[in-house]
């Protein structure tokens, strides 16, 4: 019996969730805000045809600490910064 195929991802959607304590050098890209920006990032780049298959991965830090939430495309390599609901 052979098994169906899977669809592989076209895209990889790398999102920083380094969280930090208040007071820390480092701040923290998970805010309350920015809890569930990541589905609907994904899910509405998708309804406008702009991805094809997503897997969405949660990283830690990615080195752009100041310009949280930020979240990385693979392939082509796309950063966006400072990301909100409001700006999609």
């Amino acid at each position: 019996m052979e098994m169906p195929a899977i669809p592989q991802p076209t895209f990889y959607i790398f999102k920083c969730e380094q969280s930090s304590p208040p007071g820390m050098p480092k701040p923290s890209c998970v805010t309350e805000q920015s809890r569930d920006l990541f589905n609907h990032l994904a899910q509405s780049m998708m309804q406008k045809g702009l991805m094809g298959p997503v897997q969405p991965i949660r990283t830690s830090c990615l080195g752009r600490c100041q310009m949280g939430p930020v979240m990385l495309i693979e392939p082509g390599h796309h950063m966006y910064c400072q990301l909100s609901k409001e700006k999609n």
